[in-house]
């Protein structure tokens, strides 16, 4: 999974920057031990603890610090994936411990912007200049906005169609938002108890778009898919499985190799037709791609064998999500009818990372070349 991080943006901050991140920390029940030695004088390294589960606090403390760049970034990992937690009850603590961590380090900073987002999207999420307003290109699932960017972007019926799933207006102005889609989908959520979140309206909509409906019958794709009991609020590079299958004249995808059933076709959102006879409902597999609004071109085939963007990501050696790394090369896309030039620049990207080993590499290489 890609890792998450909660980062503080504020244009001019004069004050003792380490130490305000700190305050904030343990104002709502991190553990810091202040003694810890950083090596790296620029950007001092921290590590914290709630609970017992370890984050990281990064400052950037330069004086040539850009004024759109963060002035902390806390790295999160893998932690917010409810399946890395044994107990939901405990889950759903440190998720309002996040949740109350980013509204406490907005105020202590009197920062600008305060967003949560993962490796791969960061350039979408977190500026990328100077105003805010004009270099954020994608809503975060959480996020502390302050009153002037929360205007200039238009308020919730611009940024969420509506009140978001839960939301604050702090006594600083700042505004909290959260949406329904992270990690945190259909697990217990508790909240704060030291902020007054309201319970929004607006849940956040699936594009439920199958990239096989423009396939003509007879034609080839690479699907990803999953069994109905890998179902999860986000796919696992574990859990993915590349069919290679054609569309017959049923609305079905079937394998190549040997004609058996993988699924049936979605259309805005409705399975199309019934199960074919002798085929049990827990034999029919889920696509990931539906979900990541995936462009026919991705998936389409000249022959059984060729290869695709979807199968050329699956068979990357990476621990970074595969899902993620096949939704953001879409959004890179930006339209179903990708040229020929977008799909070379994407193939050649997917080719380098087939060669690289490190995995720190890796994902600064996607950063760089994709977002």
């Amino acid at each position: 999974m890609s890792p998450r991080h909660l980062t503080v943006h504020v244009p001019e901050f004069t004050d003792d920057i380490v130490s305000t991140g700190f305050d904030a920390a343990e104002e709502v029940g991190f553990d810091i031990d202040r003694d810890q030695e950083s090596d790296d004088g620029e950007w001092p390294y921290y590590n914290g603890n709630y609970n017992k589960t370890t984050v990281s606090f990064m400052f950037h403390i330069s004086s040539d610090r850009e004024m759109y760049e963060r002035v902390l970034s806390v790295g999160l990992s893998d932690i917010l994936i409810p399946s890395n937690w044994s107990d939901e009850q405990n889950y759903a603590e440190f998720v309002t411990a996040v949740v109350n961590l980013a509204c406490e380090l907005a105020v202590a900073y009197d920062a600008e912007y305060v967003p949560l987002f993962q490796t791969t999207n960061h350039n979408t999420i977190a500026p990328t200049g100077m105003p805010f307003a004009e270099h954020i290109d994608q809503v975060p699932q959480l996020a502390v906005y302050s009153e002037t960017l929360f205007e200039e972007l238009g308020g919730f019926d611009a940024l969420y169609g509506g009140t978001p799933w839960r939301y604050a207006e702090l006594d600083s102005g700042h505004v909290f938002a959260m949406t329904s889609d992270g990690p945190w989908e259909n697990s217990e959520f508790t909240n704060s108890k030291r902020r007054d979140l309201q319970r929004g309206e607006t849940v956040t909509d699936l594009d439920l778009s199958d990239p096989f409906m423009t396939l003509d019958p007879g034609e080839y794709g690479t699907d990803a898919v999953i069994t109905k009991d890998d179902i999860a609020p986000e796919f696992t590079n574990e859990a993915l499985t590349l069919e290679r299958v054609y569309r017959d004249e049923s609305d079905t995808l079937r394998r190549v190799e040997d004609d058996s059933f993988v699924r049936r076709l979605i259309d805005d959102g409705n399975v199309l037709g019934e199960l074919p006879d002798g085929v049990d409902t827990d034999d029919e597999r889920l696509s990931a791609l539906i979900e990541g609004s995936i462009p026919p071109a991705f998936v389409r085939l000249n022959a059984p064998n060729d290869e695709s963007i979807v199968s050329k990501t699956l068979a990357l050696d990476i621990e970074t999500s595969k899902f993620e790394l096949l939704v953001n090369l879409a959004q890179t896309a930006r339209s179903a009818d990708v040229s020929d030039d977008v799909m070379a620049t994407i193939e050649g990207v997917l080719d380098q990372l087939s060669e690289m080993d490190d995995q720190d590499g890796i994902d600064q290489y996607i950063e760089q070349k994709l977002l």
